[in-house]
């Protein structure tokens, strides 16, 4: 039998957007999946839309201003039966119809990984399609498995939310638990990233287009941000600090398969190669080497020759 994968869905008066998320969905060609919607207690259309779709198993009730979102994650989470799970907000879809295929055929072949994700690419609230997200990825991937960790101690990247397939007992492990003392609990996909990769867990990219991120005016995302910029510097600081700690010895990172066996290590000896690494993905991945000539010569129109050398230079410090 195909292994079932779990798709887990907040919602809270996005209604208008529901109907595109769930086709998107009922798209795909693999059908052995669930779809679950913890609702906030939208008092929009979303619930009558929930109820046109039977395959949904949803619930609702009211949240107060302050509900972590990664309560919401978790409760969805405990109503989920599947071996995979993705998250997809509604107001988010696949633009890919084998996703979900995709994602299961890498998984089931190779225990050795975790984690399967894919390229996002923008979308307008009026639903046209903008910006791909990470381009040069279709050119130059990321590398897949251990040598994944020198990327991410050098730029902090972060799987994308909307398309990322994980293993259920990688996603309960790592991905927040709303206790009042992390400090990723009202920011849950840095927290899932942090702890993924502390962990020692192995991803696997795949060159396609997988889904669509729609950018909305919601008004629970606007109050939430504040706080999730103060959180997200907080990341940053983190992953350094970690790669500081493995190259000075004070850490030991360990490798773990699909089954979190761990399956290896960062050894004394490999020191030396990952500080090299790690400063190349920094020059490599910055956005000041991946900037375009006519988006410079913008900058220097709207800056000044003297302002653009300052917004340089600011760039190169925040790469060291």
């Amino acid at each position: 039998m195909q292994p079932l994968i779990s798709v887990i869905t907040p919602s809270l008066n996005t209604g208008r957007f529901l109907r595109d998320t769930v086709e998107s969905i009922l798209g795909q060609s693999y059908k052995n999946f669930e779809q679950i919607v913890v609702d906030g207690g939208s008092t929009d259309e979303t619930i009558g839309i929930l109820k046109q779709y039977p395959h949904i198993k949803w619930k609702s009730a009211r949240e107060e201003p302050d509900t972590p979102i990664t309560q919401v994650f978790r409760e969805a989470f405990e109503m989920s039966r599947g071996e995979y799970i993705i998250q997809c907000c509604i107001s988010d879809g696949f633009l890919d119809k084998e996703w979900f295929k995709t994602c299961v055929d890498i998984l089931e072949a190779n225990s050795d990984i975790a984690l399967v994700y894919g390229l996002p690419q923008d979308m307008s609230e009026e639903g046209r399609l903008g910006r791909l997200c990470y381009p040069e990825f279709l050119e130059d991937p990321p590398p897949d498995g251990v040598g994944f960790l020198p990327l991410w101690l050098a730029t902090g990247f972060f799987f994308p939310e909307g398309n990322y397939c994980v293993r259920r007992e990688v996603f309960d492990r790592c991905f927040p638990k709303d206790e009042l003392g992390d400090i990723f609990r009202t920011h849950p996909v840095l927290g899932f990233i942090y702890n993924f990769n502390v962990a020692g867990y192995q991803a696997v990219f795949v060159p396609k287009i997988a889904n669509y991120g729609r950018h909305h005016g919601n008004s629970r995302q606007i109050s939430r941000r504040p706080q999730e910029k103060i959180i997200e510097n907080m990341y940053y600081r983190m992953v350094k600090e970690y790669g500081r700690a493995i190259l000075n010895g004070s850490a030991s990172h360990q490798f773990r398969n699909g089954r979190s066996e761990v399956v290896g290590q960062v050894e004394f000896d490999d020191r030396k190669k990952y500080k090299k690494a790690i400063s190349r993905y920094k020059y490599m991945y910055s956005r000041l080497l991946r900037t375009d000539l006519y988006t410079m010569l913008k900058k220097v129109r709207q800056y000044g020759i003297s302002g653009f050398v300052s917004l340089v230079f600011e760039k190169i410090r925040r790469i060291l």
